[in-house]
């Protein structure tokens, strides 16, 4: 199965940093896709969190930043967290446009 999303140019500008490839354990990138191929309604886009697993590991990340203590590994994946959070916020702002009564 294929998803295909048209996001507006300015989105897309805000988004160029999910245009290089996710690391390779990075769970958030897999459960974003998965969520997101099972082709889901508005009110389930907005309704979407990340697992327990996922917001913890954003947390811990938070933490070692504030710290100043991240690897180049945990730059890179605090980075993706957050590109994917605006990705998120972008396509729930659109979702909520698109709500129907059934939704």
């Amino acid at each position: 199965m294929q998803v295909t999303l048209e996001i507006p140019d300015e989105w897309a500008k805000k988004l160029q940093g999910l245009g290089r490839p996710c690391s390779a354990n990075f769970s958030l990138a897999r459960e974003v896709i998965e969520f997101l191929a099972r082709g889901p309604r508005p009110s389930e886009i907005i309704a979407f969190r990340p697992s327990e697993k996922a917001a913890a590991r954003a947390e811990e990340l938070l933490d070692k930043n504030r710290e100043s203590s991240l690897s180049t590994e945990e730059k890179l994946e605090l980075s993706e967290f957050a590109a994917w959070n605006r990705f998120f916020s972008l396509l729930k702002a659109q979702a909520s446009l698109n709500l129907s009564p059934t939704d």
